[in-house]
């Protein structure tokens, strides 16, 4: 194939009156010894005429005559091993040479590890955009997208096995509709050209290698060097059959190679699998950890600052209802001295009355409110749990509602002051319902025992009477802490 393709891609080719050492008993074995001379002396004049700066041998039995006469006129020399097993002529050339460029790890078994150098095989360039290209691939080959292709490749001249495989198996390929770009190989063209139908194309050889790997989802190939190199490239699903004609058998040295190294990435893969596993593991009990402390931190946050806004209030309250009650004394005493002195100020007299109904009934929102008694003191409540919650970070409308309405299965309509929302489907309703009006009483008159009296016992009736079964089953509030 060599001295064809070559021409065609603008190089010399020379060759030489050499064949492999067969292994058995043979009459083709007599002429060797002459075809190695005649090799040798056709070498010798090669080298002496083309002067070559490095000469590079790829292992095959033309290597040996060629690179023995270059390294005895001391030209550097090079050969790549291109197998996962060293072939004859490699291993004998091994000590003629300074580089052995190798396709696969460990290759220092057959040859001195400070010559080996792990170079891979070389690949053809296109090979690189096979995955972008599959719609040209499949365009080039005239295939359909919506259906499996499975590309078989038995080499150049073609695997016998391969093709009859393939051959037998073409009603199952129909059935399922699967696409089947086949390279028989030039010798089997005869036998296999007229299979060609809907979804089976047979091809004696295919020059767009790279639009064939494209336009595959499954290969069959053999495990020839260069084919598992390209192959790895391409990295699609690959089923090897290798052949068992080649020196050393070869082929199927390769193919195990992969697989191993398929195993070894499937173990490594899989110890990252369980190590992942582990983090998700100890991630999920540091959340867990910190949503029962945050939950701990938020309780006692809110119970902290309710006993110090309780002092708070009670702080401010007396101050202002001694002031609005002296501001109201005063207000009386003017409009009576008003009233006696200057009964020609009616008018005036009625507008500061007004303003002493206003001014009682703003102390009086003001003394509800900071008694936790009706709607105002709803409202003022609200926004001091409003503005407590938003001062440690928790957003309203996300983290908290306030005054939302709600519905029970019955359709009676509740409207929680405040409802929080915990981690893990939690909420915590706030709702004042005490009625604290004998507070008013206790407080307009502290000394009135009775009074306090009633205000305590109005507040053990009223706790007395909390049942959380009120908004257990409210739609929208979840589990309730």
């Amino acid at each position: 194939m060599e001295m064809q393709k070559i021409p065609q891609a603008g190089y010399t080719i020379k060759g030489l009156w050499i064949a492999g050492l067969q292994r058995s008993l043979t009459l083709k074995n007599a002429l060797f010894p002459f075809k190695l001379i005649s090799s040798l002396w056709t070498s010798r004049k090669i080298i002496k005429s083309f002067k070559p700066d490095v000469a590079i041998g790829t292992g095959g039995y033309a290597s040996a005559p060629l690179l023995k006469m270059a390294s005895l006129r001391g030209v550097p020399c090079l050969i790549q091993e291109q197998n996962s097993h060293a072939g004859i002529t490699n291993k004998w050339l091994a000590t003629h040479v300074q580089s052995i460029c190798t396709a696969y790890d460990g290759m220092d078994r057959f040859f001195p590890e400070s010559k080996v150098k792990l170079t891979g095989n070389p690949v053809r360039q296109d090979l690189l955009d096979v995955h972008s290209n599959r719609l040209q691939g499949l365009s080039f080959f005239n295939l359909s997208a919506t259906s499996k292709t499975i590309l078989v490749l038995g080499g150049s001249l073609g695997a016998k096995k391969i093709n009859e495989l393939i051959d037998a198996h073409l009603p199952y390929f129909k059935k399922h509709e699967i696409q089947v770009l086949w390279q028989c190989g030039k010798i089997y063209a005869p036998t296999y050209q007229d299979r060609t139908q809907e979804n089976i194309q047979v091809h004696p050889y295919i020059n767009r290698m790279d639009l064939a790997y494209a336009a595959a989802d499954v290969i069959i190939s053999r495990a020839g060097a260069l084919s598992v190199s390209e192959l790895c490239l391409v990295g699609k699903p690959v089923i090897f059959i290798p052949s068992p004609n080649v020196a050393e058998d070869h082929q199927t040295k390769n193919a195990l190679s992969i697989s191993q190294k398929n195993i070894q990435l499937e173990t490594k893969l899989d110890e990252k699998e369980k190590n992942y596993a582990e983090k998700i593991q100890l991630v999920d009990h540091l959340k867990s950890q910190v949503n029962s402390e945050f939950k701990t931190i938020a309780s006692e946050i809110l119970k902290t600052d309710r006993d110090k806004l309780k002092v708070d209030n009670s702080d401010l309250l007396t101050p202002l209802q001694t002031q609005l009650k002296s501001f109201r004394d005063r207000i009386e005493t003017i409009t009576k001295e008003q009233v006696e002195e200057r009964t020609t100020l009616k008018e005036q007299i009625k507008s500061l009355h007004v303003a002493n109904l206003e001014t009682q009934q703003s102390a009086k929102n003001l003394t509800d409110a900071l008694t936790y008694d009706n709607k105002i003191q709803g409202d003022w409540g609200e926004e001091i749990l409003s503005s407590l919650l938003s001062s440690y970070g928790f957003q309203e409308g996300v983290e908290f509602d306030l005054q939302k309405q709600y519905k029970n299965e019955m359709g009676e309509k509740f409207k929680p002051d405040v409802i929080l929302h915990l981690p893990e489907g939690k909420d915590v309703v706030i709702d004042s319902k005490v009625s604290l009006k004998d507070y008013v009483d206790y407080v307009a008159d502290q000394s009135n025992e009775l009074a306090l009296k009633k205000h305590i016992a109005s507040i053990e009736n009223q706790i007395k009477n909390i049942s959380i079964k009120e908004y257990e089953n409210l739609e929208g509030v979840r589990s309730l802490d």
